[in-house]
C-alpha cells in the first residue's frame, strides 16, 4: 500500500544516490586538480639534449648534460631529471635521479649501475608545468 510518504522519501534517496555518482564521476574525470605537468611545449619540443657519460669509479658513472634551444642557446629548466635502463633482454635493472644544474645549459648526475653492460638513458625535462623525456644514446661498459 502506498501512502505517499514512502514515494517521497524513495525518491529523495535516488535523487541523492544520482548526485553522489554524478559528483564522484565528475571528480574522476576532472584529475581531482592534479598538479602533475602537462605534456610537451613548443619550447620542450625545440631543446637538444646531449649526454656524455664517463666511469666515476666502480658501478658510479657521471652523466653530464648539455641542453641548448633551437637557436643554440642554453636552456633554462625548472627541473631535469635521467633515468637509466639496462637494454639487455630479460634484465629490468633501473637508476634514477636529479640532475644538478652545473653552468648554463649544463646539467650533471651520479647514478650507480647495478652491474655492467649495455644501458640506454632517458632525460625528462620540465618547464612552467609541462614535460618531456628525451631518448638518448646508449651507453656500454663491458
Amino acid at each position: 500500500m502506498d501512502d505517499g510518504m514512502t514515494t517521497g522519501i524513495g525518491k529523495s534517496r535516488v535523487a541523492l544516490i544520482g548526485f553522489m555518482v554524478m559528483w564522484t564521476a565528475a571528480l574522476l574525470i576532472g584529475g581531482c586538480g592534479t598538479s602533475e605537468p602537462a605534456a610537451s611545449s613548443p619550447y620542450l619540443d625545440g631543446l637538444t639534449v646531449k649526454l656524455q657519460e664517463s666511469s666515476a669509479g666502480s658501478a658510479m658513472h657521471e652523466y653530464k648534460a648539455s641542453i641548448t634551444d633551437q637557436s643554440g642557446q642554453p636552456a633554462a629548466l625548472d627541473h631535469v631529471r635521467l633515468t637509466i635502463t639496462m637494454s639487455m633482454h630479460g634484465m629490468r635493472h633501473e637508476s634514477k635521479g636529479d640532475m644538478k644544474r652545473s653552468g648554463d645549459g649544463q646539467y650533471t648526475a651520479k647514478l650507480k649501475w647495478a652491474m655492467d653492460g649495455s644501458w640506454k638513458a632517458a632525460v625528462t625535462l620540465e618547464k612552467d608545468r609541462h614535460k618531456k623525456t628525451i631518448l638518448t644514446v646508449a651507453s656500454t661498459n663491458p
